[in-house]
């Protein structure tokens, strides 16, 4: 099994008066060219693509998503989008990543989605042969969830390896620009004995920008480029995506770029 996940791109930020939409594209698009380059099984946004209530570039990000998606698609590459805290818009119901919704080649098998997105509750996809995808994404107000995990006992499929993907927060994992700069919404924390029950082989979080594991082995993908001047990274930290790949002695990171 192989795949890529990228997160927190905030595609609308502005630093110093000037977008980061164009720097911040190209690193989607190089995440996106080499999941087709490597055939990969599975594409994974952890979140927070942009706040949707931020004016018209929200068009112009929606274009780049379902580029990157049919890109992907037509390659034959599932893609999964796992909503943020600022995907939510002001309204508590719409999000940046509705663009997404059914989204789905004309030419291809429907059987599993090509592009799924995980925005009112947890959910679960096969992405490949014995791999299951639950995406954990921050809630709506139309989502009640974050209160109550029953939901999750029910997406262990027996014989099936999990990848547990969420966008949440993490207790005793310090924030840092996420809780300052940028800001947004309440917390709803990782449900750690629920997914710890599912015994997943790989555990992937978004909302913390700087790229870590922490003590509980979920590996904090990081934001895909460096928003703020307050950013500080150190060796295996820098910005950009994860690329892993499993093997015989479970699941491997084989690189950042």
């Amino acid at each position: 099994m192989k795949m890529i996940a990228i997160s927190d791109l905030h595609m609308d930020a502005v630093t110093m008066g000037q977008s980061r939409l164009h720097e911040v594209a190209a690193v989607l698009r190089k995440a996106t060219h080499h999941a087709i380059r490597e055939k990969v099984d599975l594409f994974l946004c952890t979140g927070d693509v942009c706040d949707p209530d931020s004016g018209p570039v929200v068009l112009r990000i929606a274009r780049e998503l379902v580029d990157v998606a049919m890109s992907l698609a037509q390659a034959r590459i599932r893609s999964a989008w796992v909503c943020g805290n600022h995907d939510v818009a002001g309204d508590g119901w719409t999000t940046s990543l509705d663009p997404l919704m059914g989204l789905e080649p004309h030419d291809l098998p429907h059987a599993t989605p090509w592009v799924r997105v995980f925005s009112e509750a947890p959910g679960s996809m096969s992405f490949a042969d014995g791999w299951r995808l639950v995406g954990l994404p921050y809630p709506t107000k139309s989502s009640g969830w974050g209160s109550s995990h029953e939901p999750l006992a029910k997406m262990r499929c027996s014989g099936e390896k999990l990848v547990v993907a969420g966008h949440l927060s993490i207790e005793g994992v310090v924030p840092g620009e996420e809780a300052g700069e940028l800001a947004r919404g309440r917390d709803v924390f990782w449900p750690t004995a629920e997914v710890d029950a599912m015994k997943p082989e790989i555990k992937l979080n978004g909302h913390y920008h700087r790229r870590h594991v922490t003590k509980g082995g979920i590996q904090i993908v990081g934001s895909a480029v460096a928003l703020t001047f307050g950013e500080k990274r150190e060796k295996g930290e820098e910005p950009g995506y994860l690329y892993i790949e499993s093997g015989p002695r479970g699941a491997l990171l084989r690189g950042r770029a």
